[in-house]
């Protein structure tokens, strides 16, 4: 869920544990798998990407209602946040 969609969906966040609901960043989903590619050290042309995603596992852990996102087993933490990821 992306813009209107997801404005809405904060509306409702207030009462998602009363519902079993967890919120998850989906921007971080997108940000994780830019990490990966880079850690992986591929060039930006799309055939070589297209090709690495099939292969990119992203594992998803509910902790105290705090979604934690590891990309092929690591935890890419605040490095997703990075520069370097995000003009990626």
């Amino acid at each position: 869920m992306t813009g209107h969609r997801l404005r809405q969906v904060h509306r409702v966040a207030p009462g998602r544990r009363q519902l079993g609901y967890v919120y998850a960043d989906s921007g971080a989903v997108y940000r994780g798998i830019t990490w990966q590619i880079l850690r992986d050290g591929l060039s930006r042309r799309k055939r070589s990407v297209l090709r690495r995603l099939r292969d990119i596992r992203l594992d998803f852990e509910n902790r105290d209602n705090v979604v934690r996102m590891k990309v092929n087993g690591a935890d890419p933490g605040l490095e997703i946040r990075s520069e370097k990821v995000l003009k990626a």
